[in-house]
This record gives structure tokens, C-alpha cells and sequence, in this order.
């Protein structure tokens, strides 16, 4: 509401991520599978490598798209906890990993980097 002061709440509506970021989903098909990353009898939590492969384009693709736009986008926090894994149905068997958090993200342009 309005304060009186001219200023309105504002809220920030977040998309729900239920499969956490990438760190915690690794660290969960690691336990389930006793700790290799590979299931001796069942292909049920085995991060295969489709999977892999789907996920590491996914992030190639979300830091291409920072780098090529203009003016580019330097993410400078890269790293699995700041990659959110969701998936496109309520069933998790199609994961799609997302880059986030742009907190020490900074715009290059032809001076070199502007800070956040």
C-alpha cells in the first residue's frame, strides 16, 4: 500500500524451483546411489549421461546468451549452487538447468566491466 510518502510495497514473485539448485540435486544422486554417481541394478537416480549432457548445454546455452547480449553480461559467480534445476511437468524426469543469481554480475562494455 501507499505509505503517504508517494511509495508503494513492492513484492518479488519468484518461479518455484521444487528439484533446489544444482549442487543439491548432484548431492542427491550421489546418496542415492551410495556415493559413485552410478546404480549397480536400477537406472532409477542415475545421472546418465544424457542427463549430463542436457544439463551442461543448458548452462552453455544461459552463459551464451549473457555474453552475447548487448551490451554483454559477466555472470562472475558461476557455480553449482547458483544453477537452479527445474523441470518443464511436475515430473522430474526432464530437468532443465537455469544460470542465476546475478548479485556480482557485471555489464562489459568497450571501458571493461561496469560493476553491478
Amino acid at each position: 500500500g501507499d505509505s503517504g510518502k508517494g511509495l508503494t510495497e513492492m513484492i518479488m514473485v519468484t518461479e518455484l524451483v521444487p528439484l533446489g539448485d544444482l549442487y543439491q540435486f548432484l548431492a542427491r544422486h550421489a546418496a542415492a546411489l551410495g556415493g559413485n554417481g552410478r546404480g549397480p541394478d536400477s537406472n532409477q537416480g542415475v545421472l546418465t549421461w544424457p542427463l549430463t549432457l542436457r544439463l551442461i548445454v543448458d548452462i552453455a546455452t544461459g552463459m551464451n546468451f549473457l555474453h552475447t547480449a548487448i551490451p554483454p553480461i559477466i555472470h562472475n559467480d558461476l557455480k553449482s549452487p547458483n544453477i537452479l534445476v527445474v523441470s518443464e511437468t511436475l515430473s522430474a524426469t526432464e530437468p532443465i538447468a537455469k544460470v542465476a543469481d546475478f548479485g556480482l554480475s557485471a555489464i562489459s562494455g568497450k571501458g571493461g566491466l561496469k560493476g553491478r
